[in-house]
């Protein structure tokens, strides 16, 4: 199953839905991470500019919708979550911990299949 099918039936499966403008950005910043880590260092400046410049949004744009979305992910289905994590949450993921548990976890199992 290509990288994008993978990050969106994922997103789904945590109760994210397309009907949030996030969504599109959300799978665009986990593609744009699963290609280079490094991006996970730079949210701020490389990762948001980046993401907002392919859907011409601002970049506070991008990490508002996707805040957004990391909180119904969270009232949604914690346990997957936590489940993806390999460990219990014991608050809700920054962005930035969101990308990195989601990011990993599909580098993860596309090298294991």
């Amino acid at each position: 199953m290509p990288k994008e099918e993978q990050v969106i039936d994922l997103l789904l499966r945590l109760g994210a839905t397309p009907n949030y403008t996030g969504f599109s950005y959300l799978v665009k910043a986990i593609l744009l991470c699963i290609e280079e880590e490094s991006r996970l260092l730079s949210i701020t400046k490389i990762l948001y500019p980046e993401t907002a410049k392919y859907f011409s949004v601002s970049p506070f744009t991008v990490e508002r919708d996707i805040r957004t979305l990391i909180n119904v992910m969270w009232k949604q289905n914690r346990i997957l979550l936590d489940k993806i994590a390999g460990y219990k949450l014991s608050r809700k993921p920054t962005v930035g911990q969101f990308l990195s548990i989601i990011s990993f976890y599909i580098s993860f199992h596309q090298q294991n299949m």
